[in-house]
């Protein structure tokens, strides 16, 4: 259970750098995460739900053990950090339009791989 709590904060810091203006980015994102080397808990790739507002990255999980630090400039570049008890991973990236992709790393858990993002339609 840890190790995918750790992959969600991870999924959260891909869609955190100064707010957006017009908030842009604003609404909630579908991440996913791959992880492509180290010894990470391996799945096909988890999928989370987030929620940017006014560049600012907010979890929709109820996480409350998780602490993301991060945001998304107005040109969509993304920089962004997540710590979780003694894990932490931080990640880079682009929004553009409806959808999104960078890379993210951990030191402490020695793992990497890469991040998918997709806006989803409000209803």
């Amino acid at each position: 259970m840890k190790h995918r709590h750790f992959l969600y904060a991870m999924s959260v810091l891909v869609l955190g750098g100064a707010p957006a203006p017009a908030a842009q980015f604003d609404g909630a994102w579908s991440v996913r995460i791959v992880i492509q080397e180290g010894p990470c808990v391996r799945p096909p790739g988890y999928r989370y739900p987030v929620r940017v507002d006014k560049g600012v990255v907010k979890s929709n999980s109820g996480d409350s053990g998780t602490i993301v630090n991060g945001r998304v400039d107005a040109n969509g570049m993304v920089r962004a950090s997540v710590t979780r008890g003694a894990d932490r991973a931080s990640g880079m990236g682009r929004l553009s339009g409806d959808n999104g992709s960078g890379m993210w790393s951990s030191s402490t858990r020695h793992c990497a791989g890469s991040w998918t993002a997709i806006r989803e339609r409000e209803q």
